[in-house]
C-alpha cells in the first residue's frame, strides 16, 4: 500500500527530531527531495503534486510563451524604428533634413536614437529571456506530472489554453495602440 503524506512525515520525524515542528507537506517533500528514492513508497498522485496547481502552471507557460514572444518581437520592432545608421553629411545634404537642422545637430539626435535603441533591444532580449528560461524555473512545473495519459493530455490542453489567452491578450494590446 502506498505511503501517505502524514505516515510518511510521522516516520521521518520520529527519527530525526530536528523535523519535530515542521510541517508534515514540508518534511515529505523536503526529504523527498534530498533522497529521490524514497518517491516510490508515495502512489502517483502524490508524487505528481496537486492537479490544479500543475494544471494552472501550464496554463501560465502557454500563456507565457506567446505574450512573451509577442511583447519581445513588438519592442524589437518599434525600437528599429527609431534610428538609421548615421547618414554620411553627402547624404544628409542630399535628405529633406538638410533644410531642418545642420549636420552635426542630425549625428547627435541620431546617436541619442541609436542609443535608446540599444536600450529598447537590450530590454527586449532580457524580457525573451524571462519568458523563456526563467519564468518556467519560477513556477517550479512539475516534470513527473505528465507521464501518465491523463497527466499529458491535462498539461497540453492547459498550455494550448494558455497560448490561445497569450494570443488574445496579444490582440487586444496590439489593437489598442
Amino acid at each position: 500500500m502506498a505511503e501517505t503524506i502524514q505516515s510518511f512525515a510521522e516516520r521521518v520525524k520520529s527519527k530525526y527530531p530536528e523535523y519535530k515542528n515542521v510541517p508534515d507537506e514540508e518534511v515529505a517533500y523536503d526529504f523527498v527531495e534530498k533522497y529521490p528514492e524514497y518517491r516510490s513508497v508515495f502512489d502517483d498522485a502524490v508524487v505528481n503534486g496537486n492537479i490544479f496547481s500543475e494544471t494552472f502552471k501550464h496554463g501560465l507557460l502557454g500563456f507565457s510563451e506567446v505574450f512573451g514572444k509577442t511583447y519581445k518581437g513588438a519592442i524589437e520592432k518599434l525600437s528599429l524604428m527609431l534610428a538609421d545608421q548615421t547618414m554620411s553629411e553627402e547624404e544628409f545634404m542630399a535628405s529633406d533634413k538638410f533644410g531642418r537642422m545642420s549636420y552635426e545637430e542630425y549625428a547627435k539626435d541620431n546617436e541619442s536614437r541609436a542609443k535608446m535603441q540599444r536600450k529598447a533591444l537590450s530590454h527586449a532580449n532580457s524580457v525573451g529571456n524571462f519568458f523563456d528560461n526563467e519564468l518556467p524555473n519560477k513556477i517550479n512545473i512539475d516534470k513527473d506530472f505528465a507521464r501518465s495519459p491523463f497527466g499529458l493530455w491535462t498539461t497540453s490542453v492547459a498550455r494550448g489554453l494558455g497560448q490561445m489567452g497569450g494570443y488574445t491578450a496579444s490582440y487586444f494590446a496590439g489593437a489598442g495602440v
